[in-house]
């Protein structure tokens, strides 16, 4: 049995190894034209980190870091560092706190596609950029936008959206009647990302929303109640984008994807994990866990936040017709020159012929290489 198992998992391995190296090359070269980054001035990343400060300016300073860190690993990607506008709680510049008023003003931006980007900075002499620019051959690259939210989330006691609370709500004693004046609906974030103002506008091409609750615990349902919890983020019920959404340009080609994450508690500092788990994945970890094709592509960046965290504390969407690849891995992947002896030793039965060939191939290449160094 033993034996078996470890002729399953060197299968695997290999498979993967040879589908990245060589044997996928026709699935490769399909997508290598539709792998081809967006126009670096259509590319947007918003970061709403509503999480309260931390009890100590150790966590604070771990959270900030990391926070950081990832807008960063942002602009590595390839959006234009004054395309990516972060809006935190501890902010000096009270402009750039997401307050209820500031994120409501950055979702109606955004959600003029066709006009120039509000939130972009006032430089004399400089006019302010449009989301979607027309900067390359064809003029029509598509457009896309990222947003990264952070906030205490529950859901809505009639069962329907789940809502977050922006830096300057209460967490408690919380009724739904001061909800509703002072929350919002993570809803109206997918809006403002699939349907503009214009109704014949094309929707923003590709897009990319995170969302990370945090806690539901200390909720409570208004002044003298027993403290009963409000209901937990349910994080399976908020509908993507959908190509018959009844939008006159929804037969564009296009990507939608959404992964929602949740903490245990509110004391539970695990923002900066949050932070670090994208940054990883950004950096190329997310394409060594998919397809190692040497592309971050939407759909293993939130496969790899939901591999790293709890069970069932992650949950994803995906839908569109559209390669989005997010970008180009800076990971590097080294195999192992054992495993190809393994393979060619192991693997002799007839239906394995391709992959023994392949080994062989390989192997030749090693020894030719040792060979040189000599």
């Amino acid at each position: 049995m033993k034996r078996w198992i470890r002729k399953g998992a060197a299968l695997g391995a290999f498979v993967a190894l040879a589908l990245s190296a060589g044997l996928g090359a026709s699935r490769a070269d399909e997508e290598a034209g539709e792998n081809e980054p967006i126009v670096a001035s259509n590319r947007w990343a918003i970061v709403f980190d509503a999480s309260r400060p931390a009890a100590s300016s150790e966590a604070q300073a771990r959270i900030d870091e990391a926070r950081e860190k990832f807008r960063a690993d942002l602009e590595a990607s390839g959006i234009l560092p004054d395309h990516i506008f972060v809006y935190s709680t501890t902010a000096d510049d009270e402009a750039r706190r997401p307050t209820r008023e500031a994120i409501l003003s950055a979702l109606e931006t955004l959600r003029a596609v066709d006009d120039v980007c509000e939130l972009y900075p006032e430089r004399p002499g400089e006019d302010k950029p449009f989301w979607r620019g027309d900067d390359n051959d064809d003029g029509n690259a598509p457009c896309e936008t990222q947003i990264y939210l952070t906030a205490p989330g529950v859901a809505a006691t009639d069962g329907g959206s789940d809502w977050f609370a922006p830096c300057d709500a209460p967490l408690e004693n919380v009724d739904e009647a001061t909800r509703a004046a002072t929350w919002l609906r993570v809803g109206e974030i997918e809006d403002a990302l699939a349907r503009p103002d214009d109704e014949l506008a094309t929707p923003i091409q590709r897009t990319f929303l995170a969302v990370n609750f945090l806690t539901v615990e200390a909720a409570t349902r208004g002044v003298g109640a027993k403290e009963n919890p409000a209901n937990e983020v349910d994080l399976e019920r908020s509908v993507a984008r959908s190509v018959g959404d009844g939008n006159a340009a929804s037969t564009v080609r296009y990507r939608h994807a959404r992964v929602s994450t949740k903490n245990e508690r509110w004391d539970a500092r695990t923002v900066d994990s949050f932070y670090r788990t994208m940054s990883e994945g950004l950096n190329g970890c997310a394409d060594l866990a998919g397809d190692r094709n040497g592309w971050v592509e939407v759909g293993e960046l939130v496969e790899y936040l939901r591999s790293n965290g709890r069970d069932g504390a992650v949950a994803i969407a995906l839908n569109g017709n559209a390669t989005y690849s997010l970008c180009p891995s800076r990971r590097e992947w080294s195999v192992p020159p054992e495993l190809y002896y393994n393979v060619e030793r192991t693997f002799t039965r007839p239906e394995f012929q391709k992959l023994r060939a392949y080994a062989k191939n390989r192997i030749r290449e090693i020894e030719a290489a040792k060979g040189a160094t000599k």
